[in-house]
């Protein structure tokens, strides 16, 4: 589900964000009201009323939702992800309307722990028991469980490649 679909966030103000070029850590974060963001941040809308920004905050922290925003750019010198607004724009995520009631209440039940805590870099983060638990829960409720060994590998090869791009003099 691509999250945008001309509905960028360019002055509106927003509650789900995230940095435009991040580094080791995939980090999207929620305001409790609509807040305006710099230029360095990306703001989301929902392209439906009905989807629950919690429910996407939740999902775009997950694995998938790193993987996406790694694939979403490409490496530039001093290991920068360069992300155009294009490419944002073109940003997918999981359907959250693919979900039961029941699926996401345990997803957000899952992910509640991670809110409480500091953020670690992706590789860090996805040896932490409360993050393994949230990123099967999520995977096993798109039926997806049975890769997240080969997705883990692509993400942190991704970034392993970014990483180690330094600028040319």
């Amino acid at each position: 589900m691509n999250m945008l679909q001309e509905r960028y966030a360019d002055n509106t103000p927003v509650r789900l964000f995230t940095a435009l070029n991040p580094d080791r850590r995939y980090i999207y974060g929620i305001f409790e009201a609509p807040s305006k963001i710099n230029q360095r941040s990306v703001g989301f809308l929902p392209l439906h009323d009905e989807i629950s920004i919690s429910l996407c905050h939740a999902l775009q922290n997950s694995l998938i939702g790193a993987f996406y925003t790694e694939a979403s750019g490409f490496p530039r010198g001093q290991s920068v992800l360069d992300r155009s607004k294009g490419n944002v724009e073109k940003l997918w995520m999981l359907n959250p309307r693919k979900l039961s009631k029941n699926q996401i209440a345990d997803i957000m039940e899952a992910f509640s722990p991670l809110l409480t805590r500091k953020i670690l870099p992706i590789d860090e983060e996805l040896e932490q028991p409360d993050r393994l638990s949230f990123e099967h829960t999520v995977l096993s409720c798109y039926w997806i469980d049975h890769y997240f060994d080969k997705i883990k590998s692509a993400l942190l090869e991704m970034q392993r490649v970014r990483l180690s791009v330094k600028a040319i003099r």
